[in-house]
């Protein structure tokens, strides 16, 4: 995996950002919508090759948000919560960057059928 270098200002980021949308040969500008593109990302970072760090990651949430049943009236929302934490907010293990920052330099993700 290649090093991904974190924007020194938001500025940066905006720049980086757009030049990045419009690279049109990227696989991932492929996807139609960012809905497609966050469903990818779900379905990628949540399988096999990831479950040991699903598996942390859900206790870490769930210890300080509270774990609920499937019956509550917020679970989905709470199921949401998690799965947006966990892509865009929390650190993979062993790369110390986002799922959805990791997606960019992941060949695996990068090919994957969308």
């Amino acid at each position: 995996m290649s090093e991904i270098r974190e924007p020194s200002n938001l500025g940066e980021q905006i720049i980086i950002e757009k030049s990045f949308l419009q690279n049109t040969s990227d696989p991932i500008t492929a996807a139609n919508s960012h809905y497609e593109l966050i469903d990818r990302l779900i379905v990628f970072f949540t399988s096999t090759d990831y479950a040991a760090e699903v598996a942390d990651a859900k206790r870490e949430f769930f210890d300080e948000a509270g774990v609920m049943d499937e019956e509550n009236i917020f679970f989905e929302m709470r199921v949401t919560q998690f799965l947006e934490w966990y892509l865009f907010s929390r650190p993979l293990i062993a790369s110390l960057v986002t799922p959805a920052r990791a997606a960019i330099s992941e060949p695996k993700f990068l090919k994957a059928d969308h």
